[in-house]
């Protein structure tokens, strides 16, 4: 025999081995797993540009309420 003679058989009987990996499909992971944490990404990074424009504008109050914002949103995405 030559190797692409061993090669096909190989794939043969890997495939008689499992035949129900052949009928059913794998299922994609669903789009909301990565969806979620780039939405808390995106939160934080908008809060942390609104804390520096409004601390500019002198609005400190406004300010540490975006970055405790941002802070709390940076927390939910390390568990």
């Amino acid at each position: 025999m030559n190797d692409q003679q061993d090669h096909n058989g190989a794939n043969e009987s890997a495939s008689k081995d499992c035949p129900e990996q052949d009928q059913q499909s794998v299922k994609p992971r669903s789009r909301g797993i990565y969806l979620l944490p780039n939405l808390f990404t995106t939160g934080a990074l908008f809060c942390g540009f609104y804390a520096v424009v409004a601390g500019m504008n002198g609005q400190f109050d406004s300010a540490a309420i975006a970055i405790f914002v941002a802070m709390v949103l940076d927390g939910l995405m390390v568990g």
